[in-house]
């Protein structure tokens, strides 16, 4: 394998995450955020044209997430 293994608890904290920053992401900046595609990279899209984010642009505004959505958050049971 060329490609460095990377394991990570991926719990229902992080997919309740993942929901409200699909949410956030479409109303504040018109980008349409699809995990299906399997790859970060190809996961958004600016909802106007189709096209892909420019992956700096998708980190740029994760960490805007992060700094300034976490009250997005719901809490989850049990956590």
């Amino acid at each position: 394998m060329k490609r460095p293994l990377l394991i990570t608890d991926c719990d229902e904290v992080l997919l309740h995450m993942v929901s409200h920053f699909a949410e956030w992401l479409e109303a504040e900046h018109g980008v349409r955020f699809e995990l299906e595609t399997g790859r970060w990279s190809e996961a958004m899209t600016v909802v106007q044209t189709g096209e892909s984010l420019a992956l700096d642009q998708a980190w740029i505004l994760l960490d805007a997430f992060f700094r300034g959505e976490m009250h997005r958050q719901t809490l989850v049971p049990g956590q």
